[in-house]
């Protein structure tokens, strides 16, 4: 039987990075990564092979050259068992390995509701490479789609189709686009882009059933009302793939497999993280759930330090994300302004508008920025933007002074660099104008004392 210093189960970022800052932590450890997948994608550039934006292979990672160069071994495997007596794993083949140390980034699959004619031929979920390959190869032989839920990955697959030219019906139960990141407000520009398009948005409303005999015809809504497609992708959310937790016996929450601070189980050598894993919300120290890369990313090197007898915590999840949609960027980070004030939060939002740019030259766009602060100390606790361009940049400083516990006037303090084609003019420096919005409100704008 084969014996691992490390076994890292899952092929998606938590797992890849798992392993791979466990090697440059551990030059002599034997490591193996196990997936039950022939090949890893990005997960976020999977619509955008739809419309012709990318081809497939460019979201293939050629993960093996990779795991090779540093001397990973890569056995693509379907794990079903893990014995934590023995120490053990097991795949579907009956091969057993043994571990010193395991990491189950396990993932999550797609949610899809318990409704009439959801196995119906031409419904889909979206999760990996063979799901775009079936959907490319049914738009060839359609003209309308539907894709149920307005996240970010139900507005990218929208956009793509009507790209190809099918004409595209977005359904959703909340009465706005993103509802879970932006405010209302800030959502409405969103509905104003998929407009423009030529996309139909249906909001306050759900999907009671799926219409057709062998093959879709329509999406039936809890009005009655129908929407002919020839297509229908739910796009509904994700659930987590805990069943060798379970099989391990490891202690689970609501929302995954619980773990610490050091990502680490209740089972002193098996360490969990990403989408599986119930993850700890930053600002409300509550438990949560988080489906993104980049947070996968976090705790894989959170857990590899402390396997490698390090010490490192994960501080808990902000869920930084942004989108694109028509010419517009959305991100948002922490809590939006409408759930702020939903969970009673005592918080303040300040606003900024400007451009991305000096508009006076080329290629200005629009730039708006929100923050929303606590009232009794002004920390930062959420942040929202629409812009033209560098949306992604602006959330990420922001997740930084979220995770640093700045405040309002820290930010209004902020010093920064100007470049007239890069950045708008000085006095409209916008997370600036946004958080002397916050300090003006409370009347704190001309006082400097930081000790009350």
């Amino acid at each position: 039987m084969k014996t691992y210093d490390l076994i890292s189960i899952g092929g998606g970022p938590g797992g890849l990075t798992a392993a791979r800052f466990s090697r440059k932590l551990n030059p002599k450890w034997k490591i193996g990564l196990f997936r039950n997948i022939s090949e890893s994608i990005v997960p976020c550039s999977l619509p955008y092979a739809l419309d012709g934006t990318i081809k497939q292979k460019d979201y293939i990672k050629n993960d093996k050259v990779i795991l090779d160069q540093v001397k990973i071994e890569l056995i693509s495997e379907n794990i079903i068992n893990v014995n934590p007596i023995k120490k053990t794993i097991t795949s579907d083949k009956g091969i057993s390995y043994k571990y010193k140390k395991l990491v189950l980034a396990t993932g999550s699959s797609p949610a899809l509701p318990p409704l009439e004619g959801c196995k119906l031929k031409n419904v889909f979920t979206i999760k990996g490479h063979k799901d775009i390959t079936a959907i490319l190869k049914a738009m060839k032989k359609t003209k309308t789609a539907t894709i149920v839920g307005a996240g970010f990955i139900g507005l990218e697959l929208a956009e793509a189709m009507r790209n190809k030219g099918l004409k595209v019906n977005v359904v959703d139960k909340e009465s706005c686009c993103l509802p879970n990141n932006l405010s209302r407000d800030y959502s409405e520009i969103a509905t104003e882009q998929i407009n423009k398009m030529g996309i139909k948005f249906h909001k306050n409303i759900s999907v009671q059933s799926i219409s057709g005999k062998d093959k879709v015809n329509g999406v039936i809504l809890s009005n009655g009302k129908k929407i002919p497609s020839d297509i229908v992708i739910f796009s509904v959310g994700v659930k987590p793939e805990i069943n060798l937790g379970q099989t391990a016996k490891l202690k689970m929450g609501y929302y995954g497999i619980k773990t610490d601070k050091t990502m680490r189980t209740n089972n002193k050598d098996i360490y969990a993280l990403g989408d599986c894993v119930e993850s700890t919300d930053f600002l409300t120290g509550k438990p949560t759930s988080s489906f993104l890369a980049t947070t996968a990313s976090a705790q894989a090197k959170v857990a590899a330090i402390n396997i490698s007898g390090g010490k490192r915590n994960f501080p808990g999840v902000v869920s930084p994300a942004i989108t694109k949609i028509g010419n517009l960027s959305f991100g948002s980070v922490g809590i939006n302004r409408d759930k702020a004030l939903e969970m009673k939060f005592d918080a303040i939002s300040g606003d900024a508008q400007g451009f991305t740019r000096e508009k006076v030259y080329k290629g200005a766009q629009i730039l708006k920025t929100r923050l929303i602060a606590r009232k009794k100390d002004l920390r930062i606790i959420g942040a929202e933007i629409v812009a033209g361009e560098c949306a992604g940049y602006i959330i990420n400083m922001l997740t930084l002074a979220i995770l640093n516990k700045n405040t309002a006037r820290d930010l209004a303090e902020l010093q920064f660099s100007g470049h007239p084609p890069q950045i708008d003019v000085p006095a409209n420096m916008h997370v600036i104008v946004a958080a002397e919005d916050i300090l003006k409100q409370v009347k704190k704008l001309y006082n400097n004392n930081r000790e009350e």
